[in-house]
């Protein structure tokens, strides 16, 4: 059938329901989507079910591609899609999501995972690390005591800049200007001893 034997309904159904989806987009028309819904939605899922089977499954994916429709009016092109091909492409891709979500999780459930157990860490990495744990608590040692006490409540006790200000009672830029001053005096003494 030649495009100028169409019945001049058909011409005006689907210009009607791009004009819908446009009325979705920018007025968020209820009645609009409503019409949209009640037209689209039996036919989305009767679509659905012919290739997803499980209706309880299908009526979820259905819900998803209505909502995505009221979500996403605004994506559609009259110039590139009727109405009817939008819809039935956003079903497409709910329905392929939906099968993509649901094939990696059954993956997942049904792998056995092997519980691995913890790697013992070599003896004399764990003498190296106490020996660094010794140098930076002699480099510590040597710090103004301002400085020091900063670094403990910044790196061991876990408090911010602004809250260690608030505890010392000190400016915040007095913190931050300690906390690099300690840190280039600990690079310093630390690099010496490497």
């Amino acid at each position: 059938m030649r495009q100028q034997d169409k019945p001049p309904s058909a011409e005006l159904e689907r210009d009607e329901y791009s004009s819908l989806l446009v009325r979705v987009a920018v007025d968020r028309d209820r009645s609009a989507y409503r019409t949209l819904f009640n037209h689209f939605g039996p036919r989305v899922r009767a679509w659905l079910i012919g290739r997803m089977g499980q209706p309880a499954i299908v009526d979820d994916v259905v819900q998803d591609v209505m909502l995505t429709i009221w979500r996403k009016a605004g994506t559609f092109d009259a110039s590139r899609a009727t109405a009817s091909s939008w819809i039935f492409t956003v079903a497409r891709n709910r329905m392929v999501d939906h099968h993509r979500k649901t094939t990696t999780k059954i993956r997942y459930e049904t792998e056995s995972i092997k519980e691995i157990p913890p790697e013992i860490e070599p003896a004399d990495e764990l003498m190296m690390r106490s020996e660094d744990v010794k140098r930076v608590s002699e480099a510590l040692q040597g710090l103004p005591d301002g400085q020091a006490q900063i670094l403990e409540l910044s790196y061991r006790g876990g408090f911010s800049h602004q809250e260690i200000a608030s505890k010392l009672n000190l400016p915040l830029g007095t913190i931050k200007s300690r906390i690099r001053l300690a840190m280039q005096k600990l690079k310093l003494r630390l690099g010496e001893q490497l």
